[in-house]
């Protein structure tokens, strides 16, 4: 697998079968970028994964072509999920980091929502990125949403009435009047797996949760609660549950407390 996709990039670094990054930005030029980022995002777990297994030289050669595809800067256009891939991995120009800083969630993307707001806290604060996550999941709240939805903008909010209530001639049919693409209407999935990035997000950022060693027999917790005072979850292991909760104290320290399997060396950073 590794080798077929080094087969399939072109001389300028793209991948010639497809560009395709999520729905918003398909058949727009800038797709491209962001493919070339998803393509490094490939590589380099193909750098770990061959080395892993003892594949030196095709490591090495996944190494070099990483390092051919940052040598350029690309633009992102006016597409955060485009940004967000080139941020993250150090294609971007100054266009792309100021993209991310402006406009909240004006150009979120459901199925990238995961990448830009990893992207997001590289270029703002923890604050300004969980403050444009609880505007654009927070209006899906608002309208009703109990599951993560195929796609949404924020401006499909304005004079639109909620999923549980019938909607009269005044307001605007927040599912059967939006969509795009092969999900028109009432095609649009409002139950979509593939648009729950906050939750790894959440998990990884806020909570703080790295996994440091294979099989998470060790796992490293480092939070970052922003402006919140409290925040609390948990992460499946082979071992059982891992359950973390922070709290801040009165003099602004965290007060962190993990509950964790034997088998699991937590460490607090």
């Amino acid at each position: 697998l590794t080798q077929l996709i080094l087969d399939n990039i072109d001389d300028n670094g793209y991948f010639t079968p497809s560009d395709f990054i999520d729905w918003p930005s398909k058949g727009f030029a800038e797709a491209k970028a962001g493919s070339k980022g998803l393509l490094c995002m490939a590589l380099k777990a193909c750098v770990h994964m061959n080395g892993y297994l003892g594949n030196d030289s095709l490591a090495k050669t996944c190494e070099k072509t990483v390092a051919r595809l940052t040598n350029t800067k690309e633009s992102s256009g006016s597409f955060k999920q485009i940004a967000a891939f080139l941020v993250l991995n150090n294609m971007a120009g100054q266009d792309a980091a100021n993209l991310l800083k402006t406009g909240g969630a004006q150009g979120f993307s459901t199925f990238m929502s995961y990448y830009i707001l990893t992207a997001m806290v590289k270029c703002c604060s923890t604050e300004e990125t969980l403050d444009a996550l609880k505007e654009y999941y927070g209006a899906m709240l608002d309208l009703g949403a109990t599951t993560f939805w195929e796609d949404f903008d924020i401006r499909w909010k304005d004079n639109a009435c909620r999923l549980d209530e019938i909607c009269d001639d005044t307001k605007s049919d927040i599912h059967g009047d939006n969509g795009d693409h092969c999900y028109k209407g009432y095609r649009h999935s409002l139950c979509h797996g593939w648009s729950s990035g906050p939750v790894a997000f959440l998990t990884e950022h806020v909570l703080g949760v790295n996994i440091t060693e294979a099989g998470c027999k060790e796992i490293t917790i480092k939070p970052n609660l922003g402006s919140l005072s409290f925040a609390k979850g948990s992460i499946a292991t082979p071992y059982g549950k891992v359950e973390i909760s922070h709290t801040r104290t009165a003099d602004g320290q965290i007060d962190t407390k993990v509950n964790a399997p034997n088998e699991i060396c937590i460490i607090l950073s």
